[in-house]
């Protein structure tokens, strides 16, 4: 496309023209915009009316029209963890109980063992891993004394 010359050697009146050609061209361009806009608008009412005709469609396939259902009242949270009647304890009481019953440090295996002697129930699959947790928080809490060299608890 050629260059148009520079516009400080043109005069006024090409300018002008030049001015007026732009201006024509905008408005073609926003005419077309509408138009397209319009057909738009026309094609979203189409869709929107195929949607409607085939729903309807369904739904008298699907016999009389079902009256919406009242909402189900809310069933009552789950309960997690040990069951009320197993209350005997926390594992908590149970590990500090061995381990003054015990009267010597014991490691986490022995804990864990002896916990499950004195009654504690439980269904858990890795119960050593909760029995480490457990013991790790009473350490923070200052209830039990962890000897790193030996490994092993006892009562604080």
């Amino acid at each position: 496309m050629p260059r148009a010359p520079a516009i400080s050697k043109l005069s006024i009146s090409e300018i002008q023209k030049m001015l007026n050609k732009r201006l024509d061209q905008l408005r073609s361009l926003q005419e077309q915009i509408q138009q397209t806009l319009n057909q738009l608008g026309q094609i979203e009412q189409q869709a929107t009316e195929e949607i409607r005709q085939e729903l309807r469609a369904v739904q008298a396939r699907d016999g009389a029209r079902r009256a919406p259902r009242a909402a189900a009242a809310p069933a009552p949270a789950k309960r997690r963890g040990r069951p009320p009647q197993a209350e005997a304890g926390s594992l908590r009481e149970y590990i500090l109980r061995v381990l003054g019953d015990a009267g010597r440090p014991m490691r986490p295996k022995e804990v864990e063992q002896a916990v499950l002697s004195a009654g504690y129930k439980t269904t858990s699959q890795r119960f050593s891993v909760i029995v480490n947790q457990t013991l790790t928080k009473l350490v923070e809490i200052g209830q039990v004394k962890r000897d790193p060299a030996t490994r092993t608890y006892a009562i604080a």
